[in-house]
C-alpha cells in the first residue's frame, strides 16, 4: 500500500512539474523518484520542489553567499572570486 502511494505521488509530481522532470531525465539519464530521494541529485530536486526557504537562492549563489558571510562576520578572510 505504501509503495502504491509513493508511486501515485511521483506521477502527480510528473504531471505538475513536467519540465523539471524532463530536464532531470535529460541531464541524468534516468527518471527521478522525488517522493523517495536516494542520492544527492534526487535530494536537490526534492528541495527545489518542496523546500521554499527564501534563503536557499542566497546560499546557492557563491557571490551572494560570500557577501552575506562578509557582512555577518567581518573578521573572516574570504578568498577572492574571479
Amino acid at each position: 500500500m505504501q509503495h502504491r502511494f509513493f508511486r501515485l505521488f511521483d506521477i502527480w509530481l510528473y504531471v505538475r512539474h513536467p519540465f523539471l522532470m524532463l530536464s532531470y531525465f535529460r541531464n541524468m539519464g534516468y527518471w527521478p523518484r522525488p517522493s523517495q530521494p536516494r542520492n544527492y541529485n534526487e535530494k536537490m530536486l526534492w528541495r527545489k520542489l518542496f523546500d521554499h526557504d527564501p534563503r536557499l537562492p542566497q546560499r546557492i549563489n557563491k557571490l551572494r553567499c560570500k557577501q552575506h558571510i562578509g557582512e555577518k562576520f567581518p573578521d573572516i578572510r574570504l578568498p577572492t572570486t574571479l
